[in-house]
């Protein structure tokens, strides 16, 4: 009898804690909404950007890269907890609900 073969889909377990502190789905929607009101806060820059102090583009920018960074680890838990089971809707759902969250909060960054 040939091993189970370990490339299947089926044998990965992805440890999602480390990416958002729980493998529970609800727990990515706290780290959404941090996003979203650092995107908001962004807001003060717009339409200045290129009057900044050198200082305040490194703020800015700063501030991008960490929104920029929740978004994605987000987005990368709910792509990694679909590939587990793509066969379940419930990670579809989330997988659906965190990309358009995800545009909307991004789109409100620049």
């Amino acid at each position: 009898m040939n091993a189970p073969d370990s490339s299947l889909a089926a044998n990965v377990a992805w440890r999602l804690s480390d990416i958002t502190g729980s493998d529970d789905g609800a727990s990515i929607y706290p780290l959404l909404d941090d996003a979203a009101a650092r995107a908001e806060l962004l807001q003060r820059f717009r339409g200045r950007l290129g009057l900044l102090s050198a200082g305040e583009l490194a703020t800015f920018w700063s501030e991008v890269e960490d929104t920029s960074e929740l978004l994605a680890r987000v987005g990368n838990f709910a792509q990694l907890r679909f590939a587990t089971d793509t066969a379940n809707p419930a990670n579809g759902a989330l997988m659906m609900a965190v990309q358009e969250r995800s545009t909307a909060i991004g789109t409100t960054i620049v």
